[in-house]
């Protein structure tokens, strides 16, 4: 037993030594142990501020993939997707990506079509600085020759970043666009040279030759020159002209005569300053680059409304007119103004184009056509109705009898006619009688006019009356007579006008008429407006002219307005023995 226990106490005793050293070991490894546990947490700790920087790598990673995305459309020749591509990258690009990136994009936008910088210059998430897309649009602009839209686009650019490092670069392009699309020493002019028109379309060049000469004997040192396009009468053929004058760079146009809206399109699109020979109204905007020179009824009927109503008193019309579009329109414009001006219109009847009677309009407008009015016939038994009455009555009767009287006064006044030894004499309720119509018509009316007692009225009448045939065929009619011209080569007054048709004379060997001086006065209006070097663009030649500048021409002193309205001093003519006098008048005087 004593073995046995002392074995099992070496064996106790070895186990505990064992147990001891394990121990030793244990301890001894738990200062490495700590040691990792802190590394660990150091790596850990790191790794979740990486985690927290996930996104900007993301954003980088994202960007390259946008820049090698970009490249391969380069290769590709796919010049708008690699800008797209690019404009996106610079949106995540850092400052110094962005730097090194924006040299690949000015190089990619010059070899970038127009209609790609158009649409990235639209693009509203737009990455790639604004000023640069918009000087290269403007340059390609003008090098497309689009000099309307490259000289709008520089104008936005100095506009909108006037301080930039470029801005210098577009002053100088902005020069050049101007001087490109601008050549004040060149104009247009599109007439009807053949065709049913080219009867006008040919006085009309004669006109403009006189402005010419006359331009360059006044200013020998400037050099100028007319580009004439024959229309032939042809809306296509003047459309085709307009473009190829626009394409020239010419400063202005000159017509046309009766294609004025087809070629008033192209004008207004290139945005090229056209002074029209035509009566319509072709400006329907602010700011319009078309302009009308030429006699229209709206001048007629407002010079001749204003001239009766401020010159000879008139308060009171009547108008006579045919039922064609011209009688129409004259004659609502003329009732127009007359309302305008305070005045009234009394009567107004119409005839057929075609008729040569006119006894029935003129009984119309004087009331003898209606007759006096059965209620206003003396009453034979008024009298004895009276004398029935009670005396106590009889005051008040007499009351009666004198309003009744009264009424019948008024009533014989509405009718225009008082009887008189048994015959109606009618008395005219208006001054003046305006009929617009041509010499020939006027020559069967006026002495009709006289028939019906139509007289001491003053005749008013439009440039059309101003012919020889009117006083050759209505001799004796004619007095009172105020007629609206265009055109006076007689002129005292107007000494643009006796000038003009002198030198016009000398050089064909025959008189000038309308057209041949509002041509004259249409090119100069353009060749002295050109004299002004701070016009330095078509649109600065818009400006001024629509500027209120007043031309004294030879069809009298014209502007117009902000608008571009046209606002024309006309000639007051009336008839003496046989011949057209001019009336002098102190809205003439030069």
């Amino acid at each position: 037993m004593k073995y046995n226990l002392s074995m099992k106490t070496s064996v106790l005793t070895f186990f505990v030594t064992i147990l001891s050293v394990l121990t030793f070991v244990s301890c001894a490894e738990k200062r490495p142990e700590k040691v990792e546990i802190k590394e660990k947490e150091q790596v850990a700790e790191k790794a979740a501020k990486e985690t927290e920087k996930k996104p900007a790598e993301k954003k980088n990673t994202l960007y390259e993939v946008l820049v090698r995305e970009a490249r391969k459309f380069i290769q590709a020749g796919d010049i708008r997707e690699a800008l797209v591509f690019y404009n996106k990258a610079l949106g995540l690009a850092s400052e110094s990506e962005k730097n090194k990136l924006l040299e690949s994009v000015r190089e990619l936008m010059a070899r970038a079509e127009t209609s790609t910088l158009r649409e990235l210059s639209r693009t509203e998430d737009l990455f790639i600085p604004r000023p640069l897309v918009l000087y290269r649009l403007a340059l390609n602009l003008a090098l497309d020759k689009n000099y309307k839209d490259a000289l709008r686009t520089v104008e936005t650019f100095e506009e909108q970043y006037p301080e930039h490092p470029l801005a210098q670069d577009a002053a100088e392009l902005k020069w050049i666009i101007e001087k490109s699309g601008f050549n004040r020493e060149l104009i247009g002019c599109l007439l009807p040279l053949t065709g049913k028109y080219s009867f006008f379309g040919k006085r009309a060049m004669n006109g403009i030759a006189c402005a010419v000469k006359d331009f360059r004997k006044n200013n020998p040192e400037r050099r100028v020159r007319i580009v004439i396009k024959d229309t032939g009468s042809s809306k296509s053929q003047a459309l085709s002209c307009a473009k190829e004058l626009s394409d020239m760079g010419v400063a202005a146009l000159i017509g046309p005569m009766g294609t004025a809206r087809t070629a008033g399109r192209v004008a207004e699109e290139k945005e090229i300053p056209m002074i029209a020979m035509t009566q319509k109204k072709l400006n329907t905007a602010e700011k319009s680059f078309l302009f009308s020179n030429f006699l229209t009824p709206r001048l007629q009927a407002r010079g001749l409304a204003s001239y009766a109503f401020y010159r000879l008193g008139i308060r009171n019309f009547a108008i006579l007119y045919p039922e064609d579009e011209y009688g129409k329109t004259y004659m609502d414009l003329f009732w127009k103004m007359v309302k305008e001006y305070g005045g009234q219109v009394r009567g107004v009847e119409s005839y057929g184009p075609e008729q040569t009677d006119f006894s029935e309009s003129l009984e119309k407008i004087t009331g003898e056509f209606y007759g006096i009015p059965d209620f206003i016939k003396e009453n034979p038994d008024q009298y004895e109705n009276i004398l029935l009455v009670k005396d106590k009555d009889k005051d008040e009767a007499k009351e009666r009898e004198k309003e009744q009287q009264r009424q019948q006064e008024d009533a014989r006044k509405g009718a225009r006619g008082t009887k008189e030894d048994g015959k109606v004499k009618f008395r005219l309720d208006f001054q003046a009688v305006f009929i617009p119509d041509s010499s020939a018509k006027v020559s069967m009316i006026l002495p009709q006019l006289a028939f019906h007692d139509i007289e001491n009225v003053v005749l008013l009448g439009t440039n059309l009356w101003h012919d020889k045939s009117l006083v050759e065929n209505a001799a004796g009619y004619t007095d009172n007579a105020v007629i609206t011209s265009g055109f006076y080569p007689e002129s005292r007054v107007n000494s643009k006008a006796r000038h003009f048709a002198r030198d016009y004379e000398s050089l064909y060997g025959k008189p000038p008429g309308f057209i041949e001086a509002v041509a004259y006065d249409s090119a100069s209006i353009v060749l002295e407006s050109l004299l002004d070097e701070s016009i330095k663009s078509r649109k600065g030649l818009r400006d001024y002219l629509a500027g209120g500048m007043v031309f004294n021409g030879a069809t009298g002193k014209t502007y117009f307005d902000r608008k571009g309205d046209l606002h024309k001093e006309l000639f007051y003519l009336t008839i003496k023995g046989n011949d057209f006098i001019e009336i002098r008048s102190s809205a003439h005087r030069e």
